[in-house]
């Protein structure tokens, strides 16, 4: 039997190296919340970046750059998105119309969870109509980046569309994003709200927001679905619709 190799941890050059891979790795563990919490539409912290470089390659090796924010204390409004199957000429039933997901319908878990993914996937590509007159003049480069990032998103949002037709043939669908809010700790404690509370959903509308920001009215849900054209804007190709050709909104069991 071979002896046990023994390691001379007091040795000053062990130590080193055995300090260097500890800080290295609870670097690797920080970094990747921090660059998360630091990104904005500009892109990450350019300091976090510097930060995270000699231990990027090591963090992915073992994915330890996932979504904190979904699994931290306050991880912030989920998004949904509904869709209006009807044949053409029939009235939309709203109350009938299905959200994507369901608890009710999508199961087991591990199917509910994809498509919530795809739902959070088509609000996070959302980029408004447009680009406006005015950044077309100042920055040609920009207005064009601005038509893309639209393309991609109508494209995105046409092959759900596409794929709903698919499984309805001879039927319209139309979509539309919904955005459910986590009551604040005052809301909570004075309204005990319950987390499926119909004031706690809001549509997102797909229009440009106004100058002054105010794109949605202040109140209760109700109010806000009174504020959407109910004509919306003219089809895609495909079949699929606007965002805004639905009245209202399914509310149960759709909490992730």
């Amino acid at each position: 039997m071979m002896p046990l190799i023994s390691v001379p941890w007091d040795r000053p050059p062990v130590r080193l190296l055995v300090s260097v891979l500890i800080v290295g790795h609870l670097l690797a563990v920080i970094t990747a919340p921090l660059g998360f919490q630091t990104q904005s539409g500009r892109g990450t912290s350019p300091s976090v970046e510097t930060l995270a470089w000699p231990v990027h390659g090591y963090g992915e090796f073992l994915y330890l750059n996932r979504g904190y924010a979904f699994f931290a204390p306050d991880p912030g409004p989920s998004h949904l998105f509904q869709a209006s199957i009807t044949t053409p000429g029939d009235t939309p039933t709203p109350s009938e119309d299905p959200v994507f997901p369901d608890l009710q319908v999508h199961w087991p878990r591990l199917l509910y969870h994809r498509h919530f993914m795809l739902a959070e996937f088509l609000t996070e590509i959302y980029q408004a109509p447009g680009p406006p007159a005015e950044l077309q003049e100042l920055d040609a480069g920009a207005a064009e980046l601005w038509r893309l990032l639209r393309a991609r998103y109508e494209r995105v949002r046409q092959s759900f569309a596409l794929h709903l037709e698919s499984l309805h043939p001879d039927h319209d669908v139309a979509l539309r994003r919904l955005e459910h809010l986590i009551p604040g700790f005052l809301e909570f404690h004075d309204q005990s709200l319950n987390l499926k509370d119909e004031s706690l959903y809001r549509v997102m509308l797909d229009q440009v927001p106004p100058e002054d920001g105010s794109l949605l009215p202040e109140g209760n849900l109700e109010e806000t679905q009174q504020a959407i054209d109910p004509a919306g804007v003219p089809s895609l190709e495909g079949g699929s619709k606007s965002d805004e050709t639905i009245p209202q909104v399914d509310r149960e069991g759709n909490r992730p």
